[in-house]
């Protein structure tokens, strides 16, 4: 492989697509103030967050909106490769017998679809060290990176990122809304959404993500052979290490909605009666 060669091609077009969601946030942010004059007051706009989020609300939300965007885009686009591709991934004699071969030889004119995400992330960990300083959310960017890059330029195995962004991506457009509506004390939108994310996301990140990355490890370490599924055993570690960190976040949303509901259950067994 002509690393230079793929440099050219991989830099500009990744700065582009870094460029294009820099300018979408950019659009949302400066356009609100059409709908919304400047508030610098407590609980306003333009008023810093509490808690780990440093941006002004206003900054949030439009970063919120591109980040929506790129999940409806990265879900869809993502979802038509896979149909596209997968007639050409069906194996046999697979110890789990599931009928796809993962390490699909690289499609040049397919190679936009990691670049578009891996600038994406690039651009939302410039914000998030800014702005929403997460440890765990930081930490989910940089394995992301570590983990896609590589099978950007290797022979084999692109398709382990596309099939796991359909998986990843598809329950974000909710969350995003439910996790909008909660910093920003929309507790009616917040509190409606909070069973249907909740039950979407543990469908998706436990029990679908979960089966996917096991099938993925028995296929890269038992199933593959020769050198050109190491790139592919990388990706998996980062996709186990991302994964172990989603269990975490959801035990936190599964015991934080059962709670909610806790409370609200005692709230309205003790309201008076009408008579």
């Amino acid at each position: 492989m002509d690393i230079a060669a793929e440099l050219r091609t991989f830099v500009p077009r990744t700065a582009g697509f870094c460029f294009a969601y820099w300018a979408l946030r950019q659009a949302a942010y400066y356009g609100s103030f059409l709908a919304s004059a400047r508030d610098n007051k407590e609980g306003g706009l333009d008023a810093r967050m509490k808690g780990l989020i440093k941006a002004p609300k206003r900054l949030f939300l439009a970063s919120r909106f591109g980040a929506f965007v790129h999940a409806v885009v990265s879900t869809a686009v993502c979802a038509r490769v896979a149909r596209a591709v997968l007639p050409a991934m069906r194996a046999t004699g697979r110890v789990t017998r599931v009928p796809i071969a993962y390490d699909l030889p690289r499609v040049p004119e397919w190679d936009w679809v990691l670049e578009r995400a891996i600038r994406y992330v690039v651009h939302d960990l410039r914000y998030c060290a800014a702005y929403e300083p997460d440890p765990m959310f930081v930490a989910h960017h940089v394995g992301y990176l570590l983990g896609t890059t590589p099978l950007r330029f290797a022979e084999r195995g692109w398709m382990l990122i596309v099939l796991a962004t359909v998986l990843a991506e598809s329950t974000n457009p909710l969350q995003l809304v439910w996790q909008s509506a909660r910093e920003c004390g929309r507790k009616d939108v917040y509190e409606l959404l909070s069973l249907p994310f909740t039950v979407a996301f543990v469908a998706a990140r436990v029990v679908c993500m979960t089966l996917y990355i096991a099938d993925v490890g028995v296929y890269v370490f038992v199933d593959a052979a020769g050198p050109t599924r190491w790139p592919m055993a990388w990706t998996w570690l980062a996709f186990v290490f991302g994964w172990a960190a989603s269990m975490l976040w959801t035990q936190q949303l599964v015991l934080g909605y059962v709670k909610f509901r806790s409370k609200r259950s005692l709230r309205a067994g003790s309201s008076p009666k009408a008579e």
